[in-house]
This record gives structure tokens, C-alpha cells and sequence, in this order.
């Protein structure tokens, strides 16, 4: 499965291209659609698609969970997506339930990685919802599970940990915390990371008036 290089190599258009043409070739109940699904709603979210994007996740969804035996790992990655989907639609209620239900997952299946993501996606609502302090809380949980695992990755973390640095006007904190995502990013070849780093970097140049840089 090329998705995953072409998410990380922002080759958005290209994968879409092709996971909608082979999802046309999978049977309607079967577990590779509901994979092909959540990988083509991803790409969509990713390029502001928004309502194919919900479509193809909440089916998704809705086909792991029918699915015997349950793919956990599948679930709770569809549900992690779509969560994504209702917070950029403002609905934080019903985004923090599925990233609960997709942190209850994970957390049954030992993978760490996958409950610091979540974790982490917990402190975004928290964040966008206005109540900063349980947003640092999930937050800093995550960056300690991130630094705990020699955690490659974990851009998101780092970003909106700098956020919240930058709004209580803790600028040397966010520019380091940008720093870590720009190098994390760099190192991954992320191109997406890579752009919004170098965005957040910009609004801390800005505040020390160093407009040039």
C-alpha cells in the first residue's frame, strides 16, 4: 500500500487519484475497502475535501465496525480520522468521542504510539474548545510518551504545544517547540509539517519584529 508514502510525500492528488479508482473494485462489505476508504477520506481532509471526506470515513467506520472478525487497529484509526473531520467542522463534542473511543482502542491494543496520538488529538479539542489547561495536560502526557519512545515523529504534538506557548507569550518556548517539529519534519521528509512549522515560525518572527526573517 502506496498511501502512506504518498500522505508523507504531500503526493495528495496522485494517491487520491488512485485509491478512488481502486475502491470501485472492492466488494461492498469487505475489509480492504474499509481500509481504501479510510486512506481516501484522509487525502481528502488533507486537501480541505471536506464532505467527500466525511463520507468516505463515517463508511468506513461504519464498515469496521460490522466487520468479524473487529480489525481494532483499522477502527481506530477510521474513527481517528473522522474525529479530525467533526473538529474542523467545529463539532468538539462529537470529535472527542471518537478519538475516546479511538484512544480505548488503542489502549487494547498496547500500541503507544497510537495512544499518544490520540492523547495529543484529545489536548487539540481541548485547545479549539477554549479550556487551555486540560489542553496542556493531554499535551505535555503526549510529549512524555513522544520523548519516552525515542518517538520520531509526533509534529502535531510539538506544534500545538507551541501554539499554546505562543498565546501565553512564551515565545522562546514556542520558537524551540517549532524548532523540534521543523527538524522532526525535515528528518521524515514531511513536507506538510514542514510548511506549517515554518508558518508558526513566521508569527514569532513577526512578534520580535524581525520581518525579514
Amino acid at each position: 500500500m502506496l498511501a502512506p508514502f504518498w500522505f508523507d510525500h504531500a503526493s495528495l492528488q496522485l494517491g487520491r487519484r488512485w485509491l478512488e479508482r481502486a475502491v470501485t473494485k472492492q466488494e461492498a462489505a469487505s475489509p480492504r475497502r474499509a481500509h481504501l476508504l479510510r486512506h481516501l477520506g484522509r487525502f481528502a481532509w488533507q486537501q480541505g475535501d471536506i464532505q467527500p471526506a466525511r463520507a468516505w470515513l463515517e463508511e468506513s467506520v461504519e464498515l469496521f465496525r460490522t466487520l468479524t472478525p473487529l480489525d481494532r487497529t483499522g477502527l481506530a484509526q477510521s474513527a481517528h480520522f473522522l474525529g479530525h473531520i467533526r473538529a474542523d467542522q467545529r463539532d468538539y463534542a462529537g470529535a472527542r468521542a471518537l478519538f475516546e473511543e479511538s484512544l480505548g482502542l488503542f489502549r487494547g491494543l498496547e500500541d503507544k504510539s497510537g495512544q499518544r496520538t490520540l492523547i495529543g488529538d484529545l489536548g487539540f479539542v481541548a485547545y479549539h474548545s477554549g479550556d487551555y489547561p486540560i489542553a496542556r495536560k493531554y499535551l505535555e502526557t503526549s510529549l512524555t510518551l513522544i520523548r519516552q519512545e525515542s518517538d520520531k515523529r509526533g509534529e502535531d504534538v510539538f506544534l500545538r504545544l507551541g501554539d499554546l506557548e505562543r498565546l501565553a507569550g512564551n515565545y522562546d518556548r514556542a520558537e524551540a517547540l517549532y524548532l523540534e517539529t521543523l527538524d522532526r519534519a525535515r528528518a521524515a521528509d514531511s513536507k506538510l509539517y514542514i510548511a506549517s512549522s515554518l508558518h508558526k515560525l513566521g508569527y514569532v518572527s513577526r512578534h520580535r519584529l524581525d520581518l525579514d526573517k
